[in-house]
Order: C-alpha cells, then sequence, then structure tokens
C-alpha cells in the first residue's frame, strides 16, 4: 500500500526526535512533535489494517511498534519537560 513509506517515515522522525539529546533547550516542541508524529503514523495504519488481509494486518502492527516506545518515552519525560 502507498501508506506504508509515509508511516515509516513519520516513524522514523518521531523516534528521531524522541531520543535526541538537546543542550540547554527544552524538549517540549521536540517531545509534542514526537508525540504528533507517531499518532499520524498510527492513524495511518489504520486503513491497512482494517482493509488488508492477514499478511498487511501482521505488517501494520510490526509497524506500529515504535508507536509504544515514543508514547513510553513521552510519558516518562513529561513531569520533567511540562
Amino acid at each position: 500500500m502507498l501508506v506504508l513509506p509515509w508511516v515509516l517515515l513519520l516513524q522514523i522522525t518521531a523516534l528521531a526526535c524522541c531520543t535526541i539529546t538537546l543542550v540547554g533547550v527544552s524538549y517540549a516542541d521536540v517531545l509534542t512533535a514526537a508525540l504528533v508524529f507517531t499518532l499520524l503514523a498510527a492513524a495511518l495504519l489504520i486503513l491497512p489494517f482494517r482493509r488488508g488481509g492477514k499478511v498487511m494486518k501482521i505488517v501494520s502492527v510490526i509497524h506500529a511498534l515504535p508507536t509504544i516506545y515514543v508514547v513510553l518515552e513521552f510519558l516518562r519525560r513529561v513531569p520533567h519537560v511540562f
């Protein structure tokens, strides 16, 4: 499907935003961008998951796994940033 390359790009961007180290700058904008990118990628995966066959469902779940890391990292850093 045409959605999967966009999902991969959004997930990679979200992981990059989530794992970078900033010196002297607030993480609020970067963490918010990471969360928005990963939630957008998860929203794009709904269509292939619902309409695809068994293989497409497995691929969609595999592509959605970085969402767990980004959300957990966001929740871990929220008390210190916001």
